[in-house]
């Protein structure tokens, strides 16, 4: 119920609400393994600049889906957009 909660605020614009929500059906044991509700967190986690979430989630993803070369595709962008915000930081 969380789960679907948090998706339902993310599609309102209320990021952060939905975020909450998200964590704690993540937390409480909710199997968001599914190519469905990694693309839904990855869209909630980009929405909000969470790079460093979205970077521990295809960490995550990758590891536990080797084989998915979109998915390492995905988290090599992540690195990207990473390494690029920190090089207009340090500037």
């Amino acid at each position: 119920a969380r789960w679907v909660l948090g998706l339902a605020l993310a599609r309102q614009k209320k990021f952060e609400e939905g975020v909450v929500e998200l964590e704690r059906a993540k937390a409480e044991g909710y199997s968001w393994d599914n190519p469905a509700d990694i693309g839904n967190l990855s869209f909630v986690y980009s929405s909000m600049n969470l790079t460093d979430r979205l970077l521990q989630l295809y960490q995550l993803v990758v590891e536990r889906h080797p084989e998915n070369t979109g998915y390492r595709t995905t988290l090599a962008r992540v690195h990207g957009v990473m390494a690029k915000t920190a090089g207009r930081n340090a500037n």
